[in-house]
């Protein structure tokens, strides 16, 4: 029955109209019907949909609150997907889609409540007289059923009354501007909106091209209604010139231009727009389509060419008679996986019309504008940099973004992209308009900010169902894809499994996805590093940038093990970092975990208390989206504001479930359900006296019941009471627990299983390989879930080492297990001086062990147990057959060891001993050595532990708090420590007490002792066994071994670190085989920059193949600390010059401490030679400093601090100061040094708020090398518009090995910022693209900043030619002196069709300055080649400058201003100046007969010769491309003021009198048939009035005088205290005081 007439009528009218066919490609759903309605607060009638196969579907968007979607168990058939439930919220009408794999299917839903809102989205629309509108379709927070307009539209438009859908056509302008009021109603009430429409003639459409809006939704192959595309606001709606898009690349995806690397697969487009027809005729539209796409002409309703199913690169085609004009054009399109493509193209043979694709010449952006712009609330914190919001719309194509008002200062607008970022220091709360303008119309909203004063301690957890296959695998996917399932505040990143049904999860559900987002507060300055580790796949993001990708399956459908990446975290400033997390396992108990190490501390899992996040709401609570279980205490849920106001009153709409409560003072949120219900929405409000805050929580509460009869299976059999029997180390996986049928349980074994054995914590599968005898026990299997537990008690026997005698006595023994830590280990075991016979954990099939000759050759992975009867002189030979040595270890079967056995070969050829039967004492254990110096970060000598009897374990725990397990059975401390200063660490070793001994390691900086870092990288593709390097310093024959390794693990970097000194290395690449190394293997060199040196591979060559390849490089002093001269008094003026004599000044040696400050100036210098001068092109600093700061090379000041821009004296303090001492690097240009002795000195100025001890200390090195790359110790900052995560320009700024960036939409850009503020001057951008790439650059651009906001334009290149030939480029910058921290490079065009550009190495180089810079106003040129720039305000003309060699180096010569003309005449005179230009005459010639052009032009004009001058030739031809030759020639007439209109009208006009002067009289001077043009018109210049002149002059003399005079006055009586001063304080005599 229907509940009133009116809804009745809805059902009747509407209904139809918005049904949907229930189908999908392959096997159909079977639905009851395809639309729901209800009303609020009554139930629905539930929706049933069948699908005769095994799936699980889910719905998307998600449904209103109150409403479930689930799955029900049929005993008929395999059950059916049920919508059912009780709206708690009116809703309107929406289009949602149902899918299970490849079926998909859409119904729409409503819920009837009270309306409070209507909106057709936009402030006004534009529309076109006779032409079809896209349908307009309104917004509402509740189902309306009926709709009409005051006033009445005109005729041709329609307002549907039921759907309140505006469409048809204006028949003419007369109506434009109208605005209508749109009421919408229901039967509980009505809600009016208004809107204003502009009608304009069809001829006003001039916009060339079309919109598109694309949607992140996965509807397999089936391309929704028209609804569903004005329902949900798009992701990206964008201007398009062409509609040609096509990869058949199935390795590589391509998203469509101007869309970013999450549209490769499961998206929806949407294109539409006007075609321009000029000639009435019969067109043929052809759509390729990979998925599906549906094209509409003229009829949005009805498709023209219908593609809508599954197949690769379908194409089909249609005709259709157009008239003269504009005609509606729409495109659908869904795109599923592997190829894509999508091409629309028109044909006519009446037209004449070749067949071309949809492009921006045929056609007109019409139909929607902008509409339903929507942003999140706007939230962030002082002083913290917020994420990027950006706007979602609609529809329509946007011009320009604004904001009213203003954002708060910090905060950034973009007005192309309407984007909002940046960072504000003071809190705030405010409300702004937001709005967008496009061709089609306008569109606001209204946002608001609120920034807070400190961030909530926690992480962001949102925890996600994926139910189309292993996530992992996938390169993208969709929202749509994702089901949430809990919302919540987590305090760590450090989980074995993800949370589960466990922790209040359906029983239903497996949690598979998982994102977590926080920030990170780094509280110490310098280089941070983060380590992300995790199974199955895992990524790290800082905002949009990929920083750590584990994620990319080494095959195409496996999901990798456990794995780790670390990243470098450059802070110049403690704060907050953002962070994002993304993780699928593969095993339920897969884990994850987050580490960081600080600059001076150890590796550690990120504190709690480090963790912070930003709400999305003012208000927030712990968990957002709670699912409950019936009868079960709940966690308590805490509330958190996004301000420091106190918040209070806090109550629920609706009442929270039965048995929770909400705490009106704290919010805590309390309690026990007491009724199982669906999800449903909470808003939850609170008052801070001044402002009302709100957020909205989900609650569903379950009914669970705890597990019951959970049994116990071995082999195949149901356990009762029997037991259990085990053979220890045989591996048992068939013993598990059955019956368990809930994802919720978890499992654990009580007591604890016996040494070898586990219980699986989510499954409850028992398995492993148990290595402890135990006797007849027994064991309980505790089953958990939220509701309770269940107690499985078996029994549990594990078979000991046995035998019977030759009497036929049984006999047993401990076993005795032996574990060998290094290869080449044999043993053999007498009794009696006989070989014995024992056991190796070996069985008979009857079970009884099986017993051999005692002697064996044991292997380093896994374990060996011996079995052997007990008998006196039972001996144990050991023999090694490495010439290192050998290590043994022992082990009982309850875990103790006997102390580890080493045998030395060489020394020894065996080693017998007893075996031993029982525990030696523990007493102590030994740390050799105990005390080491070591540098930080490299890999130490090995340490011994030794404990001097039994133990269990042995562990290290830092002075700083960190702890690691050493291998107990080899316990030595190995590898890399972290720290600073001196750390002592305790080592504990575990048996039947505890003992412990220390070790001290005093840790130094590589570059104290003046040394650099090393860091070989060497990457093993396949193969990596064969792969191996060495490296000696300075020759391979007499050099000393610095590093060398051999490759193990395939698609794997393995890195070596050194501290070496700088110099010449000698490098031998090994292939074990002759073959070289593997394709895609190399070896990296990189310096304490962290800045490649070379690269090295070693190709296969057939011809003459080798096992070794020999490379050198050369490795410069780095950061290596230098000894300064340092002066702490004041010095003259001349102390930064290379002459000055500082022999009295102290040394630093290689110090960082320097006394105290007890002055507020430290001067130091530093000399070096260079003797290549033209190869040595900048040099590179570092100065460890936190306050101000000034650095000069050879007397010029090169870089700046903290410190105001004048001179400065030694009481001078800095004007700002850092928050902690860093070493910050930079450079100054290399034309600054000398042959021979060159200076780099420094100045600090300490801050006022400095005291105590004076640090300081520094590095220089001077950087050789025709051409030097500064790319290196930055950041990359892109837009997100790359095909692959792993294809974004940080490839190419990286010149990473086997990869490239392939940007998606041209134009793109692509920024390199430095760390630490340094500043870079650089002259060469070099530039790689791949070989026989189509994508290549045909227009690059080049800029500079030193704050990223602003940017100076350093290099602008434009060849449609270009990489036409090669595949290296460099591009020469002579016209700047700059220095910049951010560098940014465009690519303008692209010689691809399909807006694509690939380019494999983007690099900043500094190369020999072989020219003459830019230098007033004159342009870079080469020696030899000429400058020439204009001539200075007044004139006119060029000026002309040649660059020259002086002493082999390029220099400018002198100024030619001899073109230089004034505008100016004198007194009572005028100019006229014009410029001709003359056809087959070269500007040799034309200047031989300037004197001829001269009297035929005066005769032209009737003036005399003397007035007429021609000053100036130029070869024009790049400008007439109709002319071999044509030169212009530059004339000026000068005469009489009160001739000037008579004169400029014959100059005027002289042209053709001028032609046949110079044709008829002086035709021998001329070619024959030359032709003459004006190139620049005629300008009248006049004199100036000076009269004004004069009268300025005058005052001026007048003023002046005054001023002298009353300054002679006043200074007389100071004379004597003036001298006074430089008498006593003659050293301060430029102090600004004085």
């Amino acid at each position: 029955m229907c509940p009133s007439n009116l809804l009745c009528l809805f059902l009747l009218l509407c209904l139809p109209l918005l049904a949907i066919d229930v189908k999908a490609n392959g096997q159909s759903w079977t639905c009851d019907r395809s639309s729901l309605a209800g009303y609020v607060d009554k139930p629905i009638e539930p929706m049933k949909c069948r699908l005769y196969i095994t799936a699980i579907p889910y719905v998307y968007p998600p449904l209103p609150s109150g409403l479930v979607a689930r799955f029900v168990v049929d005993p008929i058939a395999k059950g059916y997907y049920e919508i059912s439930g009780t709206p708690v919220h009116p809703h309107q009408r929406t289009v949602y889609s149902i899918r299970s794999k490849d079926h998909v299917s859409f119904f729409s839903l409503g819920v009837i409540g009270k309306p409070t809102t209507l909106s057709y989205g936009f402030n006004y629309m534009v529309m076109y007289a006779g032409l079809p509108m896209e349908p307009l379709l309104p917004h509402s927070d509740a189902e309306l059923t009926h709709f009409y307009a005051t006033p009445e539209f005109p005729s041709g438009v329609h307002l549907n009354s039921t759907t309140g859908a505006i469409s048809g056509f204006f028949p003419n302008t007369a109506s434009s501007g109208t605005q209508y009021t749109i009421t919408g109603a229901n039967s509980v009430d009505s809600v009016t909106t208004v809107i204003r429409l502009i009608v304009k003639d069809s001829s006003d459409m001039v916009e060339s091209g079309f919109t598109s809006c694309h949607w992140l939704h996965d509807t397999y192959c089936d391309l929704p209604p028209m609804e569903f595309f004005y329902d949900h606001p798009a992701v990206v709606c964008k201007h398009e010139t062409e509609l040609n898009y096509v990869n058949t690349n199935e390795e590589h995806i391509y998203p469509m231009p101007g869309l970013d690397y999450r549209f490769q697969h499961n998206y929806l487009s949407l294109f539409y727009g006007f075609i321009n027809i000029i000639i009435p005729a019969s067109y043929i539209f052809s759509v390729n389509a990979d998925s599906s796409g549906l094209l509409y002409v003229d009829n949005v309703d009805m498709p023209l060419v219908d593609l809508d199913h599954c197949k690769e690169g379908h194409t089909g085609s249609a005709s259709i008679q157009l008239t003269q004009g504009r005609h509606i054009f729409m495109i659908k399109y869904t795109q599923l996986e592997k190829q894509s493509n999508l091409t629309v193209k028109l044909s006519s043979e009446e037209a004449g019309i070749d067949e071309m694709n949809f492009n921006s010449a045929i056609t007109k952006v019409g139909g929607r504008g902008p509409s339903f712009i929507t942003y999140p609330l706007i939230v962030g914190y002082a002083g913290v940099s917020m994420q990027l919001y950006a706007p979602q719309r609609v529809s329509g194509t946007v011009d320009t973004w604004s904001v009213t008002p203003e954002l708060p200062s910090g905060l950034l607008f973009d007005a192309q992209t309407g984007e909002i970022s940046g960072r504000t220091m003071t809190p705030y709360s405010g409300d702004h308009t937001v709005t967008a303008v496009g061709v089609n119309g306008e569109a606001s909203t209204a946002i608001h900010v609120e920034i807070g004063n400190s961030p909530i301690q926690g992480i962001r957890a949102h925890y996600y169902t994926i139910k189309d296959g292993s996530v992992c695998t996938l390169p993208s996917f969709s929202q749509s894809q994702l089901e949430l399932r809990v919302t919540r505040t987590e305090s760590r990143l450090d989980f074995q499994g993800l949370p589960g049904m466990a922790d209040g999860l359906p029983t239903d559900s497996v949690v598979n996805y998982a994102e977590w987002e926080s920030y990170l507060f780094f509280g110490e300055v310098g280089n941070w590093k983060l380590r992300l580790s995790c199974a199955g796949a895992c990524r790290l993001w800082s905002k949009n940038t990929l920083e750590i990708d584990l994620w990319t399956p080494k095959k195409k459908s496996y999901c990798h093990d456990y794995a780790s990446e670390e990243m470098v975290v450059p802070v110049v400033a403690s704060g907050y970092y953002y962070i994002k997390v993304n993780h699928s396992p593969l095993e339920r108990d897969d884990a994850i975990t987050l580490e960081w190490c600080s600059p001076t501390g150890d590796w550690e899992v990120v504190p709690e208390a480090r963790f912070f996040f930003v709400p999305t709401t003012q208000l927030v609570y712990d968990y957002e989206k709670m699912n409950l279980f019936k009868g079960q205490q709940i966690t308590v849920n805490k509330p958190h504001s996004i301000n420091a106001d106190a918040c209070s009153g806090f109550f629920a709409a609706p009442a929270l479930p039965d048995g929770l409560h909400v705490d009106r003072n704290s919010g805590y949120i309390t309690g026990v359900p007491t009724t199982d219900q669906n999800e449903k929405e909470y808003v939850i409000t609170c008052s801070t006296g001044k402002a009302t805050l709100s957020t909205a929580i989900h609650i569903a509460v379950h009914t669970l019941s705890p597990p019951s009869n959970v049994g116990i299976v071995f082999r195949g059999k149901m356990v009762g009471d029997e037991v259990i029997l085990l053979n220890p180390f045989v591996v048992n996986n068939a013993f598990t627990s059955v019956n368990v049928t809930h994802e919720s349980y978890t499992f654990e074994v009580s007591p604890a299983l016996p040494r070898g054995l586990s219980v699986d914590r989510f499954t409850g599968g028992i398995g492993g390989s148990p290595a402890q005898p135990i006797p007849n026990s027994l064991f309980t299997l505790i089953t958990r879930n939220p509701a309770g537990a269940t107690f499985t008690p078996f029994r549990l026997e594990v078979a000991g080492c046995f035998g019977v005698t030759e009497s036929g006595e049984q006999w047993t023994n401990p076993y005795l297990i032996l574990q060998p830590k290094s290869s080449g280990v044999s043993i053999t075991v007498n009794q009696g001086g006989k070989e014995a016979q024992c056991s190796f954990g070996k069985y008979n099939d009857d079970g009884s062990m099986k017993f051999e000759r005692c002697r064996k050759s044991l292997f380093t992975k896994g374990v060996t147990p011996l079995c052997v009867k007990p008998e006196a002189n039972t001996t144990l030979t050991m023999k090694c057959g490495q010439k290192e040595g050998c290590y043994l270890s022992m082990v009982q079967p309850d875990g103790m060891r006997w102390p580890l056995l080493f045998m030395n070969a060489t020394e020894t050829p065996q080693l017998t001993m007893p075996i031993p039967t029982t525990s030696t004492p523990l007493t102590s254990v030994a740390v050799v050595p105990s005390e080491i110096t070591t540098y930080r970060e490299i890999t130490i000598p090995t340490i011994s532990v030794v404990p001097n009897g039994s133990y269990r374990s042995v562990s290290i725990t830092s002075s700083a708090g960190s702890f690691r397990e050493l291998d107990a059975a080899l316990p030595v401390i190995s590898g890399v420590l972290y720290g600073v200063g001196t750390v002592v660490y305790t080592i504990t070793a575990v048996g039947e007490i505890s003992v412990s001994s220390t070790l001290t390691v005093h840790f130094k900086d590589c570059n104290e002792d003046g040394k650099t870092l090393l860091r070989m990288e060497l990457f093993c593709a396949v193969f990596p066994t064969e792969i191996s390097y060495e490296v000696y310093k300075d020759s391979v024959q007499t050099g000393q071994l610095v590093v060398s390794r051999q490759g193990e693990n395939q698609f794997y970097t393995h890195v070596n670190v050194a501290c070496v000194d700088a110099g010449f290395y000698a490098v031998v690449l090994k292939g074990s085989f002759g073959t070289g190394w593997s394709d895609r293997s190399f070896l990296k060199v990189v310096n304490d920059d962290n800045q490649r040196v070379d690269e090295f591979t070693f190709p296969f060559d057939k011809e003459h193949p080798v096992k070794e390849k020999y490379v050198n490089f050369t490795l410069s002093t780095g950061h290596g600390y230098r000894n300064w001269r340092m002066s702490t008094t004041p010095v003259d003026q001349g102390w930064p010059a290379v002459d000055f004599d500082d022999s009295t000044w102290g040394e630093t040696q290689f110090n960082k401490e320097h006394g105290e400050w007890a002055q507020n100036t430290l001067y130091l210098r530093y000399a070096f030679d260079v003797e290549d001068v033209m190869n040595c092109q900048l040099v590179q600093f570092g100065l460890w400093y936190k306050d101000g700061v000034i650095a000069y090379l050879n007397g010029v000041e090169v870089y700046r601090r903290n410190l105001p821009a004048r001179k400065l004296s030694a009481l001078d303090y800095a004007s700002n100061t850092y928050e902690a001492y860093c070493l910050y690097p930079s450079t100054a240009p290399g034309y600054y040094l000398t042959t021979g002795k060159n200076v780099l000195a420094v100045e600090i100025h300490r801050h006022k708020s400095t005291t105590g001890t004076l640090f300081f200390h520094g590095y220089v090195n001077p950087v050789f090398g025709a051409s030097v790359g500064r790319v290196f110790d930055g950041v990359v900052i892109e837009p997100p518009y790359f095909n692959h995560l792993n294809d974004s320009s940080i490839a190419a700024w990286e010149s990473l090995t086997n990869t490239y960036w392939m940007g998606n939409t041209v134009p793109i850009w692509t920024v390199y910022q430095f760390n630490y503020g340094r500043e870079e001057w650089v002259n060469t951008l070099a530039l790689d693209v791949l070989k026989q790439s189509s994508a290549r650059p045909t227009s690059i651009r080049l800029s500079g900043s030193k704050d990223g906001v602003e940017w100076k334009e350093l290099l602008f290149h434009s060849d449609r030619n270009l990489f036409k030939k090669t595949t290296h480029e460099e591009f020469r910058m002579m016209d700047h002196m700059d220095t910049f921290s951010s560098f940014k490079f465009e690519v303008l065009e692209c010689s691809s069709e399909l807006k694509r550009v690939t380019l494999s190495t983007i690099d900043l180089r500094v190369s020999r300055l072989d020219y003459c810079v830019m230098r007033d106003g004159f342009h870079g040129v080469m020696p030899g080649e000429t400058s020439i720039t204009p001539c200075p305000s007044g004139y006119i003309g060029d000026m002309y400058r040649e660059c020259q060699l002086v002493e082999d180096r390029p220099t400018w010569g002198a100024i030619d201003r001899g073109e230089c003309r004034t505008i100016h005449p004198r007194w009572k005179h005028v100019f006229v100046d014009i410029v001709y230009a003359i056809t087959k005459e070269n500007e040799n010639h034309l200047r031989s007969v300037r004197t001829i052009l001269e009297a035929a032009y005066a005769h032209t004009l009737d003036v005399k010769k003397k007035d007429i001058e021609i000053w100036k030739t130029k070869d024009v031809s790049a400008e007439y491309p109709d002319y071999p030759i044509v030169t212009a020639f530059w004339i000026r007439v000068s005469g009489a003021e009160k001739e000037k209109a008579t004169l400029y009208l014959k100059v005027t006009n002289a042209l053709i009198n001028y032609q046949n002067v110079l044709s008829t009289f002086y035709k021998e001077q001329f070619p024959d048939g030359f032709a003459l043009m004006v190139y620049k018109d005629a300008v009248l210049r006049e004199a100036k009035d000076i009269t004004y002149i004069i009268v300025i002059t005058v005052v001026l003399v007048v003023f002046i005088s005054i001023a002298a005079f009353v300054l002679w006055i006043r200074l007389k009586p100071n004379r004597r205290s003036i001298k006074h001063i430089k008498k006593n304080y003659g050293y301060m005599e430029d102090h600004t005081n004085i």
